[in-house]
């Protein structure tokens, strides 16, 4: 593996790995969708004027965008929607511990469309990784109660439609600019997550803020949200997961 892809990789690692606690210090002060519509408010006025000065979303044709817009919704909306409100209920680790079963689902829904193949190496990598996340978080993962078993169910959840999404945008067969990706993909999560946030939970600018929530936004909009999708779109590209295809329109 190259230094460069290898020095990447440990990044999105760790930032993502970073944000499951970051999500649960927010939760205490604002509601779960709200926190989660904010955060890609803040993302969008970075990604928005670097996407336009990069001028790579001239790439893209209304089949693109549609077809990443799409898995936003998936990504962003659903997932996100979800994930933040079960975490109101359940311990980091345990979020942390479910949503790494995300792989293991992308590589089952992949092989029933016949995106990916399934293989014993892959399966059992899958697997291991699975069992260090719980072993690493298995200290901070004990709960009971009703509304921890409901709040597990939605990050569970969360996780399949994280699934649902890579499969569907590794389906589609076209190189994709990941700035521009990430971009469409956080309007497309807005477009779902905000008007539900105004409507369940009120006004934004009526929440108090405190500085532990504002901290927990900025990070995760700046680093989970900016650096860490352009870096998982940057290392899917380097890796052929967003390959060129002859679709036809020359």
């Amino acid at each position: 593996m190259r230094p460069r892809i290898l020095g990447v990789w440990c990044t999105a690692c760790l930032l993502w790995s970073s944000t499951y606690p970051i999500i649960k210090l927010g939760l205490r002060h604002v509601p779960p969708v709200t926190f989660a519509w904010v955060r890609l408010s803040i993302a969008l006025a970075v990604l928005i004027p670097t996407t336009a000065a990069r001028g790579d979303w001239r790439t893209l044709n209304r089949r693109d965008v549609a077809h990443v817009m799409g898995a936003g919704v998936l990504l962003l909306g659903l997932n996100y929607g979800l994930l933040y409100w079960g975490a109101q209920y359940t311990p980091s680790g345990l979020v942390a511990i479910l949503q790494s079963a995300t792989p293991l689902i992308a590589l089952g829904l992949g092989s029933l469309v016949g995106s990916e193949q399934v293989s014993a190496r892959k399966v059992i990598s899958l697997m291991i990784g699975s069992v260090g996340v719980a072993l690493i978080f298995r200290t901070e993962a004990s709960a009971s109660g009703s509304a921890t078993l409901l709040g597990a169910i939605a990050v569970v959840c969360s996780s399949v439609s994280i699934a649902c999404a890579y499969v569907w945008l590794k389906g589609y067969g076209r190189r994709l600019p990941p700035t521009s990706v990430t971009t469409l993909q956080c309007v497309a999560g807005i477009c779902v997550l905000a008007p539900a946030g105004l409507i369940l939970e009120g006004n934004p600018g009526q929440v108090t803020w405190a500085p532990a929530a504002l901290g927990a936004v900025l990070y995760l909009a700046l680093c989970g949200s900016v650096l860490a999708f352009w870096s998982n779109y940057w290392l899917l590209e380097r890796n052929g997961r967003f390959r060129d295809v002859d679709d036809g329109r020359g």
